[in-house]
């Protein structure tokens, strides 16, 4: 089974699963740690661990982190050494996010379908200034 948990800044983990949950119009099933002003390292810690801990060991475990670098993303690394078959993308996006939460992963090509999804997200960023110019060069022609 494949597991998903979105370990953000602040509140931002809970926006996601609700945005996603209204664009699939079903209960998402996703896991959501936010890191508050108050959390040390270790309290971030253990909210990871206490999510990890409730999954199977042949559970597919995708975990969805904000900043490159950031706080979320150094804290969930070290499991990545300890936990079986964990996947930590970092960057997350909401294209991001439905796309691996509608993937049907093929056994042993997780890592190429993963990398795949990461292109497909981030070319969605688009500055949309540039697409009302090419809509204004159009009428001209």
């Amino acid at each position: 089974m494949k597991r998903i948990l979105v370990l953000t800044h602040g509140e931002l983990s809970k926006g996601f699963k609700s945005a996603h949950e209204v664009i699939s119009a079903a209960e998402s099933g996703i896991n959501t740690v936010s890191l508050e002003p108050s959390d040390s390292p270790e309290s971030l810690n253990e909210k990871i661990k206490a999510v990890l801990e409730t999954w199977d060991e042949e559970d597919m475990k995708i975990v969805l982190t904000d900043i490159p670098y950031g706080s979320t993303s150094v804290t969930v690394m070290p499991w990545l050494t300890t936990t079986p078959n964990l996947y930590v993308i970092t960057g997350l996006n909401l294209a991001l996010l439905l796309g691996v939460s509608m993937q049907e992963f093929t056994p042993g090509q997780e890592t190429e379908e993963l990398h795949s999804l990461i292109e497909q997200a981030k070319e969605t960023v688009t500055l949309l200034n540039d697409q009302l110019t090419v809509l204004n060069d159009d009428e001209d022609d």
